[in-house]
C-alpha cells in the first residue's frame, strides 16, 4: 500500500511538470499482453532454481548436496545482480530512443563490457578452489567444481541480462519471453540428465551446475546476438 501511494505521488508530481507530455492511450489488450509477458518473465526466473532443487531431490540428493548446489547458484548471482541494476537504465534509454524513431546501439560498450566480465569470470573461477574451503571450510570442498562451472557462465549471464533490457526497450517482448521459457526448459532437461548420472562420470551436483551453466551460455549468446541483429 505504501509503495502504491508513493508511486501515485511521484506520478502526480511528474504530471504537473511543464515538460510532461501526454502519450497515446494504451489499449486494454496491449496492457494485458505486456502484463502477461512480464508475469512469464518473473515466473520463469523464479522457477528455474526451485525446479533445479526439486529435480536434484528426486534423484536422491542429500541436504549437503543441495547446499553445495545453492552455493554454486550464488556464484552466478555475482554476475546477475550487477547486470540487474543496469537493466532499468538501458530499458529506459532504449525505449525512449525507439519512441522517437532512433536506434539505441550498445555494440561498442558491449564489447568493452564483455572483455571486462570475461576477465572477471576467469578470475572468480580461478579463485574458487582456494576461496571456497578457505571461507566456508572443508565441508564445502565438494562444491568447488560446481562453483567453477557457474563462474565460467557468469559473463554470458551478465551480457544476456543487458541484452534482455535492450530487446525489451526496443519492443521485442515476445523474443525475450521465448528465450526465457526456453532457458527454463533447457535447464530442466539438462539438470534431469545430469542428476540422473546415466550419461556422464560427474557427481550430480557438478553435472547439474554444468547443465545450468551451459544453458545460461546458450541463452545469453542468443540474447546478445538477437539484440545486435534486431536494431529496431
Amino acid at each position: 500500500a505504501a509503495s502504491v501511494m508513493w508511486g501515485a505521488s511521484l506520478v502526480r508530481r511528474l504530471r504537473s511538470q511543464p515538460s510532461w507530455r501526454q502519450g497515446t492511450d494504451l489499449r486494454w489488450n496491449k496492457l494485458l499482453s505486456f502484463g502477461g509477458h512480464s508475469t512469464i518473465h518473473t515466473v520463469s526466473m523464479a522457477l528455474q532454481p526451485w525446479l533445479a532443487l526439486w529435480l536434484l531431490q528426486q534423484f536422491g540428493a542429500t541436504p549437503a548436496e543441495l547446499g553445495w548446489f545453492v552455493l554454486a547458484s550464488y556464484v552466478l548471482q555475482l554476475f546477475a545482480l550487477p547486470a540487474n541494476f543496469a537493466m532499468p537504465l538501458i530499458l529506459a534509454r532504449a525505449s525512449k530512443a525507439t519512441g522517437v524513431g532512433r536506434s539505441y546501439d550498445l555494440s561498442r560498450p558491449m564489447r568493452d563490457i564483455w572483455a571486462l566480465v570475461l576477465i572477471g569470470g576467469f578470475a572468480v573461477a580461478a579463485a574458487m578452489p582456494v576461496g571456497v574451503p578457505l571461507l566456508l571450510g572443508e565441508a564445502y570442498r565438494p562444491a568447488i567444481a560446481a562453483c567453477v562451472w557457474m563462474a565460467a557462465a557468469g559473463p554470458a549471464v551478465f551480457i544476456g541480462r543487458l541484452a534482455t533490457a535492450l530487446l525489451l526497450g526496443r519492443g521485442h517482448v515476445r523474443t525475450v519471453t521465448l528465450l526465457l521459457v526456453l532457458r527454463v526448459a533447457l535447464s530442466a532437461l539438462g539438470i534431469w540428465l545430469g542428476a540422473s548420472g546415466k550419461f556422464h562420470p560427474l557427481d550430480r551436483v557438478t553435472a547439474a551446475a554444468a547443465s545450468w551453466a551451459l544453458t545460461e551460455v546458450i541463452i545469453g549468446v542468443c540474447l546478445a546476438t538477437w539484440a545486435k541483429a534486431l536494431r529496431q
